[in-house]
């Protein structure tokens, strides 16, 4: 038997990471955003209003196009009360539908009654 010589770089279609490169243009974005809740709110207010954000914010999926994946997270309070309160994760195709979505006036909305709802921000966008 001969040893069996192959190039596997100038295999078309890439079965395996081992043996292919493939390069991928990082062109979507990730929008997260963590937030924390007054701390003048009881625990049962707390709970109603992080329920009030929460749909408000998933609301957005439907009513925002451009918008690839959108989930909405509350804390787990048993694990670390020290944690931002709720997460909003945002998948778009671009920085340009990033920004049409901080313009839309649905986001507008939101944006308001979240920042009636809260005390603290963080945010961090990225490529994907």
């Amino acid at each position: 038997m001969y040893p069996l010589k192959i190039n596997f770089f100038k295999i078309k279609k890439c079965q395996s990471f081992y043996f292919c490169k493939k390069q991928k243009t990082k062109t979507m974005v990730k929008h997260v955003v963590c937030w924390r809740l007054k701390s003048n709110f009881s625990s049962a207010e707390k709970e109603e209003k992080l329920k009030k954000m929460q749909e408000a914010l998933k609301a957005l999926k439907n009513k925002i196009p451009f918008i690839v994946t959108l989930e909405v997270g509350i804390n787990i309070p048993e694990v670390s009360t020290e944690n931002y309160d709720i997460v909003l994760i945002v998948e778009v195709n671009s920085i340009d539908e990033l920004n049409s979505y901080q313009q839309h006036p649905e986001h507008l909305k939101v944006k308001s009654l979240v920042q009636e709802l809260t005390q603290s921000r963080a945010c961090v966008d990225f490529y994907f």
